[in-house]
């Protein structure tokens, strides 16, 4: 896809700078109460924006300014990494930390998002949706680790890398124009920040780590019956073959 030219379509008014899992989904739901187009995850996916991000991984703006056309705010990854760029790029967009305890942050990635078999690092994911994609989100998690992504399993690197995150977005964002926010804050610090009256409504909770578990136990009984299918597949054709 070819960005030469690209140009800003809509000024970014609110970077969302938290992690996945951070109540990211509840904040986008939130910002579209607040009258805001927010880019989350799922819009990279719906709108096969994976080679856009590649691009912008590789230090192409015109990318970057392409992928987030139509939309005025971002929330979770992969905007979350490049929120340098993007805080450059829109100097009079606010900055949101959505946040958790790192520690619950660690057993949530490594029951949802990052899980070994859930699609983003499973082979159904390359053959759903294309190796870019499965390129796209290896290139945002070296973004957030600062390299090599480590093990699965290495609670601390995960840890490490959550607050590193988070550090250096408190480092660098100026102090007035930042806000870092939990889920469990809800309307009031939000509005107050961005200068919105608070809705008559819950501050939305969405995409939780028990949902989120739900989807991933239909991925994986649909793999078993794939897998299964197979099995069966493969020893009809040997029976065949034996019994001509």
């Amino acid at each position: 896809r070819d960005c030469a030219g690209a140009a800003l379509a809509m000024e970014l008014k609110v970077i969302g700078a938290g992690c996945g899992r951070t109540g990211t989904s509840s904040l986008r739901e939130a910002l579209k109460i607040l009258g805001y187009s927010p880019y989350h995850m799922e819009e990279c996916v719906r709108n096969d924006h994976f080679g856009l991000w590649l691009l912008a991984g590789r230090g192409d703006g015109a990318a970057l300014d392409a992928a987030l056309r139509g939309y005025d705010a971002t929330t979770d990854f992969p905007a979350a990494t490049f929120v340098d760029e993007l805080a450059h790029r829109h100097p009079g967009a606010r900055v949101v930390l959505s946040t958790r305890d790192a520690g619950d942050w660690v057993r949530s990635v490594r029951a949802t998002i990052w899980h070994p078999y859930f699609l983003e690092k499973h082979w159904l994911f390359r053959v759903l949706l294309g190796k870019r994609a499965q390129d796209m989100c290896r290139m945002y998690r070296e973004r957030f680790f600062g390299g090599a992504e480590p093990s699965h399993d290495n609670v601390d690197a995960l840890k490490r890398a959550f607050l590193s995150h988070e550090a250096r977005v408190r480092r660098t964002v100026p102090a007035d124009r930042l806000l870092v926010h939990r889920a469990t804050d809800g309307w009031a610090p939000l509005c107050a920040f961005l200068g919105k009256p608070i809705p008559d409504a819950p501050y939305p909770r969405v995409n939780d780590t028990a949902s989120f578990r739900r989807h991933i136990h239909l991925v994986q009984a649909f793999l078993v019956a794939l897998y299964g299918g197979l099995v069966v597949a493969g020893g009809c054709v040997v029976r065949r073959l034996l019994w001509r």
